[in-house]
């Protein structure tokens, strides 16, 4: 058992929970001077996290104790497989073939005690289902337990039903009536009085109505529903399954199990939370830190989440989404994006995580790649998180461009030349206009009035419009094709992973430059900075009440493990160098082609990469793709150690 503590603020959950109401008070006779408002209560939290073994089972919480749940599950008792099919499979000399269609159900009932030990209830057995006397096809009959409340005296109240369905087609095709519905479906509800070890005791049958008016009826819920409670304040992440919430009986405080599910395994995993609370006179030692954002999301609610979880009672973070373009300036901290970053950064509304950095051992500035740390700066301070980055660039074949990261106008055009009159430079939907947009950004207040004009003068060479494409563009159209072929120059790309650095490049046959727009000053790629969500960071407000405990979240944005993590998920390329070269090491590694005695094969004196996989050109022909080359490592390297532009 995992126990926790940390504090949040009176809502009106916690009002309801603990059965509290205020009624309005008539106003006095006389008017008397106005009393300094109280400060606002601080409810100290303590939460305790079980795990129950439930052995991957599917549970489905019914009722509540005062200490207990019971809760539902569907096991496997059986298997109707249809003669035809026993039949088909004999011949076959096989195992019947069953995708679960011809498994049957029974349901049984649990018992799921506050230390986390889960047991069933043995006499329970439902009603059971229907019989197929009307020899209907594709007959099923499938009982439910949908609602269940435990007396003062240990007994239950249960309402279950049976859905019933079958095909009641005659077996005689001349009594068959063209166009009639044939499919059957009929339901039915039973009343039912168990005793504490779930023996029947009294069954009898309800009407649809009756059933359903009473499962609508407060009788059978004692508790509130899950989506009065903000789930990422007490540990819990947004996407899990959670109960109906219930008051204990001898503390302030509620319970609730929560549940969560492995699409991998196909398990279910769960936990019981109990949450006790205290109300502190004085809430000096401990912080609730509003996080303000337009949106929430799923990754951050897990973030935040986690911390909540993980913390010894020092701060818990609460999520304010706006709703809206406009964050909660004054909140203890922001998500957003660097633009946005560097706006309040301007207005003094921020705090310079270098301050925090510098004092801590384990995120040292100089642990991470200088270039995106100063692409996330603003005026030599860093004022939002900057774990992990992508990259918009051009690419094409370097033996055309040359391997190179950057390059002027004059290089670009002598390599556009060199393809032959009748080439393209960019994918045909260049302009001019939209060639100086990107090429001016590049070097922003750096160029001169001189420059300016040679900018102009080179994206003349571009036309001022386009025909448009209707449909897609036909494989003579497409950029990887016309590359290869020796017809275009360059084509945009997107980098967001080190998949990316493998994958991209087969269009072309062989080895790629990451070689970005032409430019006088620097390279001619840019980058989106991202630690969550795409674009998204974190900062600290310069107003936070507590910003010890807001870097103790932030910090862990920065951690290794976490970058590692991401790295994998695809997410990003991290900005620790460690993780960063770690990663571009994973793409030059792989498995060599052995024989069938196991000694390695290899082709003109080299040893011989197994594929990781294949990708489709624009014409749908397949290529497979290898781990790459020293060489092409090396040129993404030093085109990611380049950049400093940030993506528009």
């Amino acid at each position: 058992m995992k126990k926790y503590k940390f504090s949040v603020l009176v809502l009106a959950l916690s009002l309801a929970l603990q059965g509290c109401s205020m009624s309005a008070a008539p106003p006095p006779a006389t008017p008397e001077p106005t009393a300094e408002p109280e400060p606002e209560p601080v409810i100290i939290t303590e939460a305790e996290y079980t795990g129950i073994l439930s052995d991957g089972k599917e549970l489905v919480p019914l009722c509540y104790s005062g200490s207990c749940f019971y809760c539902s599950s569907e096991e496997k008792t059986g298997e109707n497989i249809p003669e035809k099919v026993k039949a088909e499979a004999k011949r076959k000399k096989t195992a019947p073939a069953n995708d679960g269609r011809y498994d049957i159900y029974s349901v049984a009932l649990y018992k799921v005690s506050p230390n986390g030990h889960i047991s069933r209830l043995p006499d329970y057995s439902s009603v059971p289902p229907e019989e197929n006397t009307n020899e209907w096809k594709d007959f099923s009959s499938v009982v439910t337990l949908d609602a269940l409340r435990r007396k003062a005296d240990g007994t239950f109240v249960a309402i279950e039903h049976t859905a019933t369905s079958g095909n009641s087609v005659p077996a005689d095709k001349a009594k068959v009536v063209p166009g009639k519905d044939y499919l059957e479906y009929k339901e039915k509800y039973y009343l039912r009085t168990l005793d504490k070890n779930g023996a029947d005791l009294l069954t009898r049958e309800i009407s649809a109505n009756e059933a359903k008016g009473m499962m609508a009826d407060d009788s059978f819920h004692s508790g509130v529903a899950a989506e009065e409670l903000t789930l990422c304040d007490f540990g819990v992440t947004e996407g899990s399954l959670v109960s109906e919430i219930y008051p204990l009986n001898r503390s302030n405080g509620f319970r609730f199990l929560s549940a969560s599910f492995d699409s991998n395994s196909r398990k279910y995993s769960y936990e019981l939370v109990t949450v006790k609370t205290r109300e502190e006179e004085s809430g000096e030692n401990y912080s609730v830190l509003e996080l303000s954002c337009e949106k929430s999301t799923p990754r951050l609610e897990e973030a935040v989440a986690a911390f909540n979880r993980q913390n010894t009672g020092h701060a818990v973070i609460r999520i304010s989404a706006t709703g809206g373009e406009q964050l909660q300036k004054e909140a203890d901290l922001l998500y957003l994006s660097v633009p946005e970053a560097h706006s309040l950064a301007a207005e003094g509304k921020l705090v310079n995580l270098y301050d925090f950095m510098s004092a801590d051992k384990t995120v040292q500035p100089t642990s991470f790649m200088q270039n995106i740390l100063y692409a996330a700066e603003y005026d030599g301070g860093l004022y939002c998180t900057c774990s992990g980055f992508s990259i918009s660039t051009l690419i094409g074949a370097a033996s055309v461009t040359g391997n190179r990261c950057s390059w002027n106008y004059d290089d670009f055009r002598n390599a556009w030349w060199s393809l032959g009159q009748g080439s393209d430079a960019l994918p045909l939907y260049y302009t001019s206009d939209e060639v100086y947009d990107f090429c001016s950004r590049m070097d922003g207040a750096l160029m001169t009035a001189e420059e300016e004009e040679q900018l102009k003068a080179f994206c003349g060479n571009f036309p001022s419009s386009y025909q448009c494409f209707i449909g897609y563009p036909t494989g003579e159209d497409s950029s990887d094709l016309r590359i290869r072929s020796k017809c275009q120059l360059l084509m945009p790309a997107e980098l967001f992973c080190f998949d990316d650095v493998i994958k991209l490049g087969y269009e072309f046959g062989e080895e790629i430059a990451y070689i970005g727009w032409p430019t006088l000053h620097g390279t001619g790629s840019t980058v989106t900075v991202s630690t969550l969500d795409y674009g998204m960071n974190l900062a600290i407000s310069s107003s936070c009440k507590d910003r010890d405990a807001a870097w103790s979240f932030l910090k862990t944005f920065f951690s290794a493990s976490y970058l590692n993590s991401m790295a994998d998920q695809g997410r990003f390329f991290p900005s620790r160098y460690s993780c960063f070269n770690r990663g571009l090491n994973s793409v030059m590694s792989g498995e060599y082609a052995v024989d069938k005695n196991g000694d390695i094969v290899f082709e003109d004196g080299k040893r011989i990469f197994v594929s990781l996989g294949s990708m489709y050109l624009s014409d749908f022909s397949e290529v497979r793709y290898y781990p790459v080359s020293v060489q092409r490592a090396e040129n993404f390297r030093m085109m990611a150690e380049s950049v400093t532009k940030l993506s528009a």
